[in-house]
């Protein structure tokens, strides 16, 4: 519906400008004409932040713009995840996005990400102050809370100079011992009140699930702090 843009002067509310750009990996030009809606000052550099619409844009040409912003949704790869039942999604610059499905390693029906594709996905649901901790830090750990059931928790960092991540998915709702299969001695061993109960396995195994379905027991079954 419009665009973002950097210039060294303010520009006024309301000005009327034609445009003409190019799209990530493509050679076609695009003219558009776009009024100003939104200026904003940097904290850290001389200049402006410009936030437009378009008044004026072929409609071939908005769809080009939408097709290339449905590739870049960060919320429809989250989403496959979650339908998929994958415990995580990997980015790697030069190959299609992946999931963690029962320990295995995916990829998904999704066109090859670039480096910039990567940025592009992963700064759109980071703040501007966590945007600059990532790029003083080269990286980062944050969350985002996806719907009412899932949340995100990701590690963003640089490999060989190109952005990876990697977005472990927490389902907030706990799981019974019954809706997970797991076998009566993990019950038993819940209800122990002495010793060191060690879970472990690889990554995308079960574990914090089986943990957190343990505590829910406890919780239901006893008196305690935990």
């Amino acid at each position: 519906e419009g665009m973002y843009f950097e210039t060294d002067e303010e520009l006024k509310l309301g000005t009327l400008i034609n445009v003409e750009f190019k799209l990530a990996q493509t050679e076609n030009k695009i003219l558009a004409t776009i009024k100003v809606a939104r200026i904003e000052m940097f904290e850290t550099k001389a200049g402006f932040g410009t936030g437009a619409v378009f008044t004026k844009i072929e409609d071939k040409d908005k769809e080009r713009i939408k097709q290339l912003m449905d590739r870049l949704d960060i919320n429809k790869l989250l989403e496959l995840t979650i339908k998929k039942g994958g415990s995580d999604l990997h980015l790697l610059a030069g190959r299609p996005p992946f999931i963690r499905m029962f320990g295995e390693i995916e990829p998904l029906n999704w066109p090859v990400l670039s480096a910039q594709d990567i940025n592009n996905l992963l700064y759109s649901v980071m703040t501007r102050q966590q945007m600059r901790n990532f790029e003083r830090d080269k990286e980062l750990d944050f969350a985002i809370q996806f719907d009412i059931q899932n949340r995100f928790r990701i590690n963003v960092h640089q490999q060989k100079g190109f952005t990876e991540a990697t977005l472990r998915l927490i389902n907030t709702k706990i799981s019974s011992f019954e809706e997970l299969n797991l076998p009566e001695a993990i019950k038993d061993l819940a209800g122990l009140k002495d010793g060191l109960i060690l879970i472990a396995g690889p990554t995308g195994s079960g574990k914090t699930t089986t943990i957190a379905a343990m505590v829910e027991y406890i919780n239901h079954e006893r008196r305690a702090v935990i």
